[in-house]
């Protein structure tokens, strides 16, 4: 479908389910420049939400219907703050073309599925935090993983926690879970079947860092605050 902004042609395009069955392309030919929602999930796990109709295979089938019919260079994306080029879109779908490939490896050669989807749990993470023999993986889609690592060669999953936004850091430490997004919160979780919330510190935007020690957090964003955890 085409459609006029004033004098500026503007195509909308839908190539199939992928993310999700909703998935529309608005594409700028003058700019070459197209806005492609949430389809792109580079350096980070894909997002297909079968609940909704996405489906994995269907999502690499989509791109590429994308990318041979739109001489697009530019490419706006709903998970990324830069502009993405279309080798960037070419790269990602070869990552999850080859993370389809070994899924499908690991199942012939005789893994069961909680097996493949334990290595599909650990790979995409964005923040990683160890304490004691647990293990913390944030992902930019908001969830937060927790393993059990007594054995290290055999991380056993858990529990899952869910953030509001995406998780841009993590840190244990006293039985608390400080998780940076868009501000930051605080989790108890001495008893993970029971993981309570302690706080929230709301911000547009993440912070650059953050660092616990002896009862306090320091959360660096344009400025140092420091805040007094009170148990």
């Amino acid at each position: 479908m085409d459609i006029l902004l004033g004098t500026q042609k503007v195509e909308l395009w839908y190539f199939g389910r992928g993310h999700s069955t909703g998935d529309i392309v608005v594409f700028f030919p003058e700019e070459k420049a197209a806005f492609v929602g949430y389809q792109v999930f580079l350096g980070m796990t894909p997002g297909v939400y079968s609940e909704i109709g996405g489906d994995t295979f269907e999502h690499v089938k989509t791109l590429n219907k994308m990318m041979d019919t739109l001489d697009a260079q530019q490419f706006i994306n709903g998970h990324h703050d830069s502009i993405l080029s279309r080798t960037d879109i070419w790269t990602y779908i070869d990552g999850v073309r080859k993370k389809q490939e070994r899924v499908w490896e690991l199942l012939n050669q005789g893994h069961s599925l909680e097996e493949v989807t334990l290595v599909g749990e650990t790979q995409g993470a964005a923040s990683v935090e160890i304490n004691g023999n647990r293990l913390f993986l944030g992902f930019f889609d908001g969830l937060i993983k927790i393993f059990d690592i007594t054995d290290p060669k055999s991380p056993n999953l858990l529990t899952k926690i869910k953030c509001p936004d995406e998780v841009l850091g993590l840190v244990a430490a006293d039985n608390y879970l400080f998780i940076n997004y868009k501000g930051m919160l605080i989790k108890g979780i001495s008893d993970l079947s029971k993981i309570v919330d302690i706080g929230h510190y709301s911000r547009t935007e993440g912070s650059h860092g953050m660092v616990y020690r002896d009862g306090y957090v320091y959360y660096e964003k344009t400025g140092l605050t420091i805040f007094k955890i009170i148990k």
